[in-house]
């Protein structure tokens, strides 16, 4: 059995739809998780980025992977504010995932509905068409 990061998002927002502290995490776990494998299955022959593979892919895509520029194929800006979401996503995952004493709001978990939503909008258009045009 497979999976698509789609369906990561569509069983986030079931989550959100009851309102308690255990569905709230999972939902924010998994809207970050269905950005993070959007975006990684838009690049095109990317590097390794283990271990750290969620905080190399920021750096990546910010050009700031092993001290190499994000390659030309990419359009900066976009790149640049996907890094940004996923940054965004991922502390407030880690807050979820690893804090426990911390109360999860819904507002908390509507914002990285919203920025995972606008993530996977974006990493449709992280690749620069090249495609001459007469």
């Amino acid at each position: 059995m497979s999976i698509k990061p789609s369906e990561f998002l569509d069983f986030a927002k079931q989550c959100n739809q009851t309102k308690n502290e255990v569905n709230f995490r999972c939902s924010i776990s998994r809207a970050y998780y269905s950005a993070y494998h959007e975006v990684l299955s838009q690049l095109i022959d990317p590097p390794d980025l283990r271990p750290s593979a969620h905080d190399n892919l920021i750096k990546y895509l910010k050009g700031k992977f092993n001290d190499k520029a994000l390659p030309t194929k990419y359009d900066k800006v976009t790149a640049g504010a996907i890094a940004n979401m996923l940054a965004f996503m991922r502390k407030k995952r880690n807050e979820s995932d690893y804090d426990l004493n911390r109360n999860i709001s819904q507002m908390a978990v509507d914002s990285v509905i919203l920025h995972a939503e606008n993530t996977i909008e974006a990493a449709s258009k992280l690749i620069i068409n090249t495609v001459a045009t007469k």
